[in-house]
């Protein structure tokens, strides 16, 4: 019982929160990425571009303490891959702001 909470009071005071952001390479994901960047939390860039989420991270706060992970969104695996690489052991929020492309409905014209 005393490992968790001196376990969890750890990760409060020592170690960032980390948000896990889609499509944080462009648009709306990367400001959203600054916005907790400049909050204090850390951020999981993901996105399909690795040198765009290396440019955004490159200009959060703190850079260092953000991780870029390569994958793609419409690929459950290639996510879990991407988190698990990653180190972080717990995520404290997920936006979900990719634009995930299939078939338009209306198409037809309709």
């Amino acid at each position: 019982m005393y490992y968790h909470w001196a376990r969890r009071l750890g990760k409060m005071v020592g170690e960032p929160r980390y948000i896990m952001v889609t499509g944080a390479g462009t648009g709306i994901g990367q400001a959203v990425s600054s916005e907790l960047a400049g909050r204090g939390y850390g951020v999981l860039l993901l996105g399909r571009r690795g040198e765009l989420l290396e440019e955004s991270r490159d200009g959060l706060a703190n850079p260092e303490t953000h991780r870029c992970l390569s994958c793609d969104v419409r690929d459950g695996p290639s996510i879990g891959q991407a988190l698990a690489a990653s180190g972080v052991e717990e995520l404290y929020g997920v936006v979900a702001n990719a634009g995930v492309c299939s078939p338009n409905f209306h198409s037809g014209g309709h």
